[in-house]
């Protein structure tokens, strides 16, 4: 999959200019009850690219131990929807997941996928789930169509 976003690419001339543009990968809910059907949308300047969904029961039986449980993508998911954003648009210079454990893993496949064919790979950071203030009030904005 990571061979492929470059062929992607590539394909359209390279990654995006403009350097404020970043793809932000964010979750619709951070507990089964929030995001029971497991969606994150590929955000870019604040719109929509696309969705990402992923498999929430594969970690169900977490629910019954003692740890809080939090659904979540895996590399292969994140990659999936980075080539989905591919298909309209070109890619930003830095990606974005709310999930600190893709950074890493995703960062080094990009990296090395890029540096195949010589060109930089976009750089990788987190990006942090919304505080409780922010998802309260995007709570409050839905219900009353603020």
């Amino acid at each position: 999959l990571g061979r492929k976003i470059v062929q992607s690419t590539l394909a359209k001339g390279g990654m995006d200019p403009v350097v404020e543009n970043v793809w932000v990968i964010r979750r619709m809910g951070y507990s089964y009850e929030e995001n029971p059907d497991g969606i994150a949308m590929l955000l870019s300047r604040g719109s929509p690219l696309g969705s990402i969904s992923f498999d929430v029961d594969h970690k169900r039986g977490r629910k019954k131990q003692k740890t809080k449980y939090i659904p979540t993508y895996n590399l292969e998911d994140i990659l999936k929807g980075i080539l989905q954003g591919l298909e309209s648009n070109r890619l930003a210079q830095m990606i974005q997941p709310d999930e600190l454990a893709v950074v890493r893993p995703l960062e080094m496949v990009l990296k090395q996928c890029f540096e195949e064919k010589g060109k930089t790979a976009p750089t990788v950071h987190w990006y942090p789930p919304a505080s409780e203030e922010e998802s309260a009030f995007a709570t409050f904005g839905n219900q009353n169509n603020i």
